[in-house]
């Protein structure tokens, strides 16, 4: 192996402020083959070559993958780009058949290396899918399955939090009943939530009795409880101590995986924890008086509990319905829901959903969705949908507070049409003035995903089509679009010049199935557009780019993702087109589904992909790999040694083998750890795939569905009688 070393990164302003030529490709675009002064340029070959931006591959996952199938799981890049977990089926190395590992990658001087989340003698297959990372991927709690020495039978689930590969500390355990079916489904539909640092976790749990004494919650509904470094307190409580209600509650807002809110329902620094009560989930058993629409609540400091969606003074709602959590900022002071109550004098006589902000620092209610008369019906959100709010569902506010961006049918503003069309607004918080931005057709999934920037300057979104005051772009397929406050302006960021589109996509928050890496439900929506709002990141079904030679076909009932690219503005790494210029990042060479976009760095420096494509040297199997398409990166790859000839190929007599402790006795643990996640991992996969089932009404999916929970209840029974 020749001597490696990592250059540092450089700020991408420094990289723009280098050109030294003019050389420019079709539509104002600086290629790769311009004249830019790259500190990286030593490892920008092969591959790398042509990569814009002083961009180099770096390939994260290992060389050496084991000899199972391709990796199909769960990613999650770090906001500074300088790490990125891995939830991945199956497990690296000599044993593929296990249940499958949970990495966090990292950056070294000669490669990016894995570090296991499992302390030593826990094994990868017993970190449980319940994970929680903080933003820069360094910290982590997580629950741990098979701890007990029967396996399932009266064991419990411990949680476990600390620095990313240990030392550990043990934050609680819940119980799972008898190890039954019933109990691990109920398990699965968790969601944790915590602080930036974790410093605070709010963990729910069906168990009722963590605290020593019964909290009086209905069985089947949750209870959530704070974990601040000492014992356990109780979230859904009211500023007395006593347990809010008997039916439960829930952190931001969900009633599974795929339909839930939690962006910042906890604050970043803790002293703010959102939540609805009851327990809205249609799971809930009925219980007498658990008939009540849910409502939203703040429990600040541990100590009290205020209502968000109460009306203010001197409003009475004529009804009564549930108020929706759409997210917070990241400060915690401002807090977004939805309901069809009248909460406010201007809402009076309105019984469509409304869209309203508490402001947690003045204890002030405001409508949003008052339009600039201050008198409008919004009519927020997405028919097929209801009322669910979030950045899933077309409703969300900027990380620092300042803007709100959401859809609505109302004429809010003089420049709107009057028609029933779905709407795009933008509320400026501190002038309290809407912006019409568009009018717009819902992607085919029904849904309109919004990625604002954390200033709320910028916004990233995926629509099938967008008429407005400075775009009109209707492909008939779904487009990435961006948006700029200044100039109120929509550009179409993965349109092609031809009239003729198969369409774009970005991540999603609910996971996908096969064989196509996608963003667990646990995990925080990925990054698709960079801070400053000069990068934006898609995959494309369209050929984009000269370089882009990719023949794309399904596999099975998945259809073809395309190549990943990224668009820059105009001025940015050469570009001088006024709409922006589009850059190919992966192969260009796939011939399936294609090469998924995984996530970026909020600065935009570090694409991460998945791709089949064999982007340097050191890359030598046939399984797939993440890739890290990072500016100003790159390895240098290993050398080959000159040949060898007689005696000098047999090289220095090898030593005496080494044997190590087996790892087991460093875990302080009772009994054999079993892989249960292998069961945990059918199961999800079945609830999700059955859930596609039932959006698409696909005959053929519900029946591979119905295999997979077959399967995981056979493995579920099979794990109980070997621990016996």
């Amino acid at each position: 192996m020749g001597g490696a070393h990592r250059v540092a990164r450089y700020r991408s302003q420094v990289i723009a402020m280098a050109i030294v030529g003019t050389a420019l490709l079709a539509g104002g675009c600086l290629g790769a083959s311009s004249a830019i002064a790259c500190g990286n340029e030593a490892f920008r070959t092969g591959a790398s070559a042509r990569l814009p931006d002083c961009r180099a591959f770096e390939k994260v996952t290992p060389a050496d993958k084991g000899a199972g199938e391709d990796i199909l799981g769960s990613a999650i890049p770090a906001e500074d780009g300088g790490a990125l977990a891995l939830s991945t089926i199956p497990r690296f190395g000599p044993q593929p058949q296990r249940a499958g590992s949970v990495l966090v990658f990292r950056p070294t001087p000669t490669g990016w290396q894995a570090i296991s989340v499992a302390p030593p003698g826990l094994g990868d297959g017993n970190v449980s899918p319940k994970l929680l990372f903080d933003p820069n991927l360094s910290s982590v709690m997580f629950g741990v399955l098979s701890q007990g020495v029967k396996g399932y039978e009266s064991s419990a689930e411990p949680f476990l939090t600390g620095p990313v590969g240990g030392p550990y500390q043990l934050a609680t355990e819940i119980p799972i009943e008898n190890g039954s079916e019933q109990e691990f489904e109920k398990s699965a539909f968790l969601d944790l939530g915590g602080s930036a640092d974790l410093g605070t976790v709010v963990i729910p749990s069906t168990d009722h009795d963590l605290l020593g004494t019964t909290t009086g919650t209905v069985p089947g509904a949750y209870d959530l409880y704070e974990y601040s470094g000492g014992p356990l307190r109780q979230v859904n409580v009211t500023s007395a101590g006593s347990t809010l209600g008997s039916c439960g509650a829930v952190l931001g807002y969900g009633t599974d995986p795929s339909h839930r809110a939690l962006h910042h329902a906890v604050s970043a620094d803790g002293s703010k924890i959102f939540f609805t009560a009851p327990d809205p989930r249609p799971l809930l058993p009925f219980e007498p008086g658990c008939e009540e629409p849910s409502r939203l609540f703040m429990r600040v400091n541990q100590s009290e509990t205020v209502e968000v969606s109460a009306p203010e003074p001197g409003v009475t709602p004529p009804s009564q319905s549930p108020a929706f959590f759409a997210g917070a900022s990241a400060d915690g002071r401002y807090v977004l829901f939805t309901t069809q109550m009248a909460l406010t004098q201007d809402a009076e006589g309105f019984t469509d959903n409304e869209l309203y902000l508490y402001d947690t620092q003045a204890r002030q209610l405001t409508r949003v969705s008052h339009g600039e008369t201050g008198t409008a019906a919004g009519d927020v959100g997405l028919e097929e949908f209801n009322q669910l709010m979030g950045r899933e569902y077309g409703t969300a506010i900027s990380d620092d507070g300042s803007t709100i961006y959401f859809l609505g049918r109302g004429q809010l503003t003089a420049d709107a049409p009057a028609d029933f069309g779905l709407k795009l607004y933008r509320y400026d918080v501190a002038s309290d003035r809407t912006t019409y931005i568009a009018t717009v057709t819902p992607n085919s999934g029904g849904r309109v995903q919004l990625f604002p920037t954390t200033d709320g300057q910028f916004l990233d979104f995926v629509v099938n089509s967008v008429e407005g005051p400075s775009l009109v772009s209707v492909t008939g397929r779904n487009q990435v679009y961006r948006y700029s406050v200044a100039g109120n302006q929509v550009l179409c960021a993965s349109c092609p010049d031809s009239a003729s589109s198969e369409g774009a996509s970005q991540p999603t928050i609910e996971a996908a199935s096969g064989s196509v890496l996608a963003l667990s439900s646990i995990t925080p929506m990925p990054q698709v557009i960079s801070n400053d709002g000069r990068f934006v990141f898609f995959n494309s079904r369209d050929h984009l780019s000269p370089e882009d030679g990719s023949k794309l076909n399904p596999v099975g009932p998945e259809s073809p993702i395309g190549e990943t690219y990224e668009w820059v503005s105009a001025g940015t790494e050469g570009c001088t087109d006024p709409g922006g210029c589009r850059r190919l990042l992966s192969s260009g060479t796939e011939s399936s589904l294609g090469s998924p976009f995984v996530g970026a760095s909020a600065d935009g420096s570090n694409a991460f992909f998945l791709t089949h494509a064999r982007l340097v040297a050191s890359d030598t199997d046939e399984r797939n790999d993440i890739y890290d398409a990072h500016v100003e990166g790159g390895f240098a790859e290993p050398t080959q040694a000159a040949p060898c000839s007689g005696e000098a190929c047999q090289g220095q007599p090898s030593p005496a083998r080494q044997f190590r402790e087996p790892g087991s006795s460093g875990f302080a643990g009772s009994g054999n750890l079993r892989p249960a996640a292998r069961c945990g991992v059918l199961a999800r996969r079945a609830r999700r795939l059955a859930h596609r089932a039932r959006r698409a009404k696909s005959v053929k999916l519900a029946r591979r569905a119905r295999v997979l929970k077959k399967r995981a209840h056979r493995c579920m029974r099979n794990n109980r009688r070997t621990s016996r």
